[in-house]
C-alpha cells in the first residue's frame, strides 16, 4: 500500500527492500515505510538506528496485536495474539512508545459473517477496525496525495511520545 501511495507522487523513487538482507541500507536512501514490522533482527534494527542518525525519515505503521476470527457453534470471536515488532527498543531510544494495547472504536463497526454449514449469518461488532473517510485527509503531505474514498486500519495500537526525548534529539513526530 505505501508502495502505492508513494510512487504516485513524482517526488519519491519507491524501492522495496528485503528486512533480512545483511547489506548496509543504501546511502541514497531519504524515507523508509516500515509496514506491520514484526521480528525484525539486531542487525536491521542497527541499520534503520544508523539511518536516522543520518537524518533519515522513518514512517512506521505498528500494531502490537494481530487477530483473527474463530468460530463456535453459531458464533464467532476475535482471538488476538501479541505482536514483537522486534523495534519497540529502537522507537523508545527515539523517544517513541507503542503498548502492548489496542484502541477500540465507538460505535463498532458491524461485519456480517456466514458460520457453519448452514451458513448461519452472524454479526460481529468490531471495536477494532476504525473507518476512515479520506476526504479529511491532510493533502499537504505526499503520503495522503491520490488517497480515495475510505480507508480501513485495524488492530490499532496508541502510540505515546516522551517530547523531552523528542526535543532533546530535535526529532518532530506527526
Amino acid at each position: 500500500l505505501a508502495g502505492a501511495l508513494l510512487s504516485q507522487d513524482d517526488q519519491y523513487e519507491v524501492r522495496r527492500l528485503r528486512l533480512d538482507a545483511s547489506e548496509p541500507l543504501a546511502e541514497d536512501l531519504t524515507t523508509i515505510v516500515l509496514l506491520r514490522p514484526e521480528g525484525v533482527s539486531d542487525r536491521l534494527r542497527w541499520e534503520l538506528g544508523r539511518f536516522l542518525a543520518r537524518g533519515g525519515t522513518l514512517i512506521v505503521a505498528v500494531q502490537a496485536y494481530d487477530w483473527s476470527l474463530a468460530s463456535g457453534q453459531g458464533y464467532v470471536y476475535p482471538q488476538f495474539r501479541p505482536v514483537s515488532t522486534g523495534i519497540s527498543d529502537l522507537l523508545g531510544r527515539h523517544g517513541v512508545d507503542v503498548p502492548a494495547k489496542v484502541v477500540l472504536n465507538d460505535p463498532p463497526f458491524p461485519v456480517t459473517y456466514a458460520v457453519g454449514q448452514l451458513g448461519q449469518q452472524v454479526t460481529v461488532d468490531f471495536r477494532w477496525i476504525f473507518r476512515l473517510d479520506a476526504a479529511n485527509f491532510d493533502r499537504g503531505t505526499a503520503l495522503a496525495n491520490n488517497v480515495g474514498g475510505f480507508v480501513f486500519v485495524e488492530s490499532a495500537a496508541p502510540v505515546t511520545l516522551d517530547d523531552a526525548k523528542l526535543a532533546e534529539l530535535g526529532l518532530t513526530a506527526t
